[in-house]
């Protein structure tokens, strides 16, 4: 595994990073790759990295300011062995080709202690102003963290920093169920050295326990004696440090109260919460205080490290991992408000703030009321600005905004994007009795946003299909790939409606279930068309047209409102010549009109077998 330390003035402007086999990555102040954020000597790109055959090339950009030294020279394209650094601005940037391991493989310890929490309470630090200065620098050093791996590059620094005695500290994540560990991140203070290798037996009895576990060992005795006559030691723990412990981060609901044995580990955690994180710290005697280091000057301790003289340390290990602990819960929650915002409205992310997301999202049985929104003319206008592809997009992206934004506005939920189009509903995952109100209220007012952006573009119209009634919705598909949805007949009913209003030459149409939904004091009136059958269905739907509040110029009034009503149901029961002089009085422009008159062709009766249901002929 190749790495790359970086470290400059202070021990929080250090990091160590992983570089991958084979692929080029960015150095720089502010990019995608490496981060050097402190140092302004460095430009935002400045390098190219990479790692193969156990070198490192490293290339400057022309577009660099500040040069590069190897080996005390300025060079601007080299390779460097392991072991090797380089310097930009006042940061080194040291090459190493380690292990972090985690080795089930080692010697049993000469001594072993359990520090419980009761215990900890009652221990001073011996050095405590320095433990102070360390502490009232983190919560700078947490604002300043990127991301996840930046926190716990932050926490491991300062733990390196605030405990003198330890040599080196890592992260380490362990599977009970598999009895496996993998290093998350570690450091040394040293800035040489070799690889970093944890006793998984520590770390096992620290997560069975729920307590920091100390482990002594004596470098001259040699365990486990290899068969064979072989000389040479069958472990790969690293026998340079005389003592190591492990602080779980995350703990068990219930824990023992002591471990009975070194060789016996506790109850299995849980199989629920089988990956467990601990801190672990391992250090040495007479630890060398002129190595070379980026972090403070290690203070006169005594020389040898006793159980008295490591409480301290582990006290202050247990106060970083309670705080990093925390952080990474927020962090986790975060995450889990972020992948909610990109589907509900604020008002609904409220609802439910204090549940269990993955309760939440569960599919359930619900009536809710479904949008589908779709933009009309894409294809020939995707035609017409095919030499400015750049200028659709932005048109779309407006376009697809309005949708989203309102339906969150009326506090919907984005079922799905489709090209052009968006699907929105209400009804889940908390109950809106008003539904369908809040649905036909975003269909107006995305109508008018959008009539607002044509004037401006002259580019798209749209059509909107509002349906209401059961469905299942929730989360379908895994963690990765989340579709957060509803599917049912009712949808179904939208979708088709939607792509009837172009036929029908309207721009909102919502089914009766909706119409019947809607407040007596709503500032629209449902217009009835009659009973429509949509093309490829086998059941009719009772739609209805939905218009802006009246206007004197284009809008109809409450009589001619009522006529057109009259005229549907005598046009469903086969009056056909009652109908036609219902609608002798509306405007010849009314969709309603133009469906009735196109339908009935001028005849008064209706056809043997007339159902009063119209059928649409194409889609």
């Amino acid at each position: 595994m190749a790495e790359l330390i970086a470290h400059g003035s202070s021990f929080e402007n250090r990091w160590r990073r992983r570089l991958p086999v084979a692929t080029e990555v960015v150095l720089g102040r502010s990019c995608r790759g490496l981060n050097v954020a402190w140092d302004n000597q460095i430009s935002r790109q400045h390098a190219t990295l990479q790692f193969y055959a156990q070198s490192l090339r490293v290339k400057k950009f022309e577009t660099a300011g500040n040069p590069i030294f190897f080996r005390g020279t300025e060079n601007d394209d080299f390779t460097l062995a392991h072991g090797e650094h380089f310097v930009i601005g006042e940061t080194t940037f040291n090459f190493t080709v380690n292990q972090a391991l985690a080795t089930a493989d080692v010697p049993n310890p000469i001594k072993q202690k359990t520090f419980s929490h009761q215990f900890l309470k009652q221990v001073r630090y011996r050095d405590a102003d320095r433990r102070i200065s360390v502490l009232n620098r983190l919560p700078d050093v947490i604002a300043s963290a990127a991301n996840q791996e930046d926190l716990l590059t932050k926490m491991v620094n300062t733990l390196l920093s605030g405990i003198a005695s330890a040599s080196a500290v890592g992260i380490i994540k362990y599977q009970s169920q598999e009895d496996k560990t993998e290093v998350i991140h570690w450091d040394r203070r040293s800035l040489s050295g070799g690889n970093f290798e944890a006793s998984q037996r520590l770390v096992r009895q620290s997560v069975d326990s729920g307590d920091t576990v100390l482990h002594f060992w004596d470098k001259t005795v040699v365990p486990n004696p290899p068969r064979g006559g072989t000389s040479a030691p069958q472990y790969t723990f690293d026998m340079s440090n005389d003592w190591a412990f492990a602080c779980p981060l995350d703990r068990p609901s219930t824990v023992p109260t002591s471990i009975d044995s070194p060789s016996i580990a506790s109850p299995p955690i849980d199989a629920a919460t089988a990956d467990r994180w601990v801190i672990y710290v391992t250090g040495r005697n007479n630890l060398d205080n002129n190595q070379s280091s980026a972090f403070p000057p290690i203070p006169q301790l005594p020389t040898n490290s006793s159980e008295t003289d490591l409480e301290g340390d582990v006290k202050f290990c247990e106060l970083i991992a309670s705080t990093l602990r925390n952080l990474l819960q927020l962090r986790k929650l975060e995450r889990r408000q972020s992948s909610l915002r990109r589907f509900f409205s604020p008002a609904v992310r409220r609802a439910f703030a204090n549940e269990d997301p993955d309760t939440v999202l569960r599919p359930r049985q619900c009536l809710v009321s479904v949008l589908f929104c779709d933009l009309r003319g894409f294809s020939r206008t995707s035609e017409a600005l095919s030499d400015d592809l750049l200028k659709l997009l932005s048109i779309v992206s407006q376009s697809l905004g309005v949708m989203t934004r309102v339906i969150f506005e009326q506090g919907g939920v984005i079922g799905d994007f489709h090209g052009d189009a968006a699907m929105g509903f209400w009804g889940w995952p908390i109950d809106q009795p008003d539904s369908a109100f809040r649905a036909v209220n975003a269909a107006v007012e995305i109508q008018k946003q959008i009539k607002q952006m044509s004037t401006q573009t002259d580019v798209f119209k749209m059509g909107i299909g509002i349906g209401t009634g059961e469905a299942v919705a929730g989360r379908i598909g895994t963690d990765d790939q989340v579709k957060v949805t509803a599917f049912g007949p009712v949808v179904n009913i939208a979708s088709r409606l939607e792509s009837m209003t172009q036929q029908l030459g309207c721009s909102i149409l919502i089914d009766e279930a909706t119409a019947d939904k809607l407040p007596k004091q709503s500032p629209w009136a449902p217009i009835p068309f009659g009973l429509i059958q949509p093309f490829a269905m086998d059941r009719s739907v009772g739609v209805f047209r939905i218009e802006a509040p009246h206007d004197e110029k284009t809008g109809l009034c409450a009589q001619q409102i009522s006529l057109i009503t009259q005229a549907v149901n005598a046009f469903q029961m086969g009056q056909w010549s009652t109908a036609a002089i219902h609608l002798k009085d509306i405007p010849g422009s009314d969709p309603t009109k133009t469906l009735l008159l196109n339908t009935m062709q001028d005849t008064d009766s209706p056809p043997a077998g007339f159902n009063g249901v119209i059928t649409m002929k194409r889609k």
